[in-house]
């Protein structure tokens, strides 16, 4: 290995906020295969083996001709995918010295991010005074885990966590941003540290939502390095050379054109799990749990719903919306959860499922104002710690309201203005 390679490794590429990314390298291939959309019996064979034994990702698709290449970009590392850990990662990369370019299927930005992350120290703890056992909250989060998590990484964390979010606290304090540290579960069955860095305020925390600013500054950051970001970029094909090392990816753009981005120093797949395919769900996590989506129970509860509630299913869905995001304590998981029922309950009913999703959508956003955990956290923030359930009661009316005007809105936008709207 080269020095300059070392370089980059001592700089650590994925400043441990982006270790996921390198865990789904081995798996990324089939996300990166072009392939049709298939029956239900092609899922469940690929599952079980196909008639060569082997699982669908297990098979190299055929490689896209060189001549159907309309363009070819060298860099040194390229990162797939604009997340939490591939914003993070191009960063670093760049920092250490790499030429870096970032490839993204959509047009904007798409993490989990929410604002922070954890750390089992750091100075803001310190401020406060809080220090943990790392021996003793490692294995109580082994332990919540069952012992099947890989302690190996969860061991990393825990070493690395603090050198990271002190990295992350400078890289906020010079873009403006100011970091709370929230308060952690005190449940008896599940119980957190209080170890969550939420970060916010500054220029580009204003431009963007709590959900994806940490991305946007991150991408600001590494661009600053000389990073380059593309957008609508989707990757289609790893590349790989004659020993079979990874060397880059084919791209293709909004025009439908292949472009492959030439990386010789690291290509990095931070697309997210492989939860969005059926056949590595049912083959690592089992065939019930892989079944979930498809054993009708969405279509049970959406046509129950909309029977009930009729012509009235578009105020329901900005309701529901607020309800999920109550109990999960984010918008994003009850989209989610209520998605797909939305649709069929939509198709059922002849109605708009766009507008009747935007009133989930906004809905789940309310939600949050009542959200237990945000209430804990804002009770935390301005030393109201014991009066949560006094500053819910205060909070009840005006969601009341809020939720009131969503519903009505919901209506008027799917039964008046739009309704073939997206039909």
């Amino acid at each position: 290995m080269s020095e300059e390679s070392k370089g980059i490794s001592r700089r650590s590429l994925l400043k441990g906020a982006a270790l996921s990314a390198a865990s789904v390298a081995a798996l990324g291939m089939i996300g990166c295969a072009p392939k049709e959309a298939g029956s239900a019996d092609d899922a469940k064979a690929g599952a079980a083996g196909g008639a060569d034994g082997k699982h669908t990702w297990e098979v190299k698709p055929e490689p896209i001709p060189a001549d159907k290449v309309k363009e070819t970009v060298d860099t040194e590392v390229l990162v797939i995918g604009g997340g939490y850990s591939g914003t993070c990662c191009a960063l670093a990369a760049a920092e250490g010295g790499a030429k870096v370019t970032l490839v993204e299927k959509d047009a904007m930005l798409n993490g989990h991010g929410v604002g922070g992350t954890g750390a089992i120290a750091s100075r803001e703890l310190d401020k406060l005074g809080i220090s943990f056992d790392k021996a003793v909250e490692m294995e109580r989060w082994v332990s919540t885990c069952g012992n099947r998590c890989r302690e190996s990484l969860v061991g990393k964390w825990f070493r690395e966590s603090e050198r990271c979010m002190n990295w992350f606290l400078d890289l906020a304090e010079k873009n403006g941003a100011k970091c709370m540290v929230t308060v952690g579960s005190r449940s008896a069955v599940h119980p957190e540290i209080d170890c969550y860095h939420m970060i916010s305020g500054g220029e580009i925390f204003e431009q963007h939502t709590m959900a994806d600013f940490v991305e946007y500054l991150f991408e600001s950051e590494a661009k600053q390095h000389g990073a380059e970001f593309v957008y609508e970029m989707p990757a289609v094909q790893l590349v790989q050379d004659d020993a079979g090392k990874v060397t880059g990816a084919i791209c293709q753009n909004k025009d439908g054109d292949y472009v492959q981005y030439n990386a010789p120093k690291g290509v990095v797949l931070a697309t997210g799990t492989f939860c969005a395919s059926r056949d590595m769900v049912g083959q690592y996590y089992g065939r019930d749990v892989a079944q979930l989506s498809t054993t009708g129970m969405m279509n049970l509860l959406a046509s129950d719903i909309a029977a009930a509630v009729g012509r009235f299913y578009p105020a329901a869905a900005a309701l529901i919306g607020a309800s999920g995001s109550f109990v999960t304590g984010t918008g994003v998981g009850s989209n989610i959860m209520f998605a797909d029922m939305h649709v069929q309950a939509a198709n059922a009913l002849g109605m708009n499922p766009i507008t009747i999703f935007a009133g989930q959508n906004a809905g789940a956003s309310l939600g949050n104002l009542i959200c237990p955990n945000n209430t804990v956290a804002a009770c935390a923030t301005v030393d109201e710690i014991g009066n949560e359930s006094g500053v819910m009661k205060r909070t009840l009316p005006a969601f009341a309201v809020i939720l009131a005007v969503y519903m009505m809105l919901t209506m008027l936008y799917t039964c008046v203005l739009f309704p073939n709207f997206g039909a």
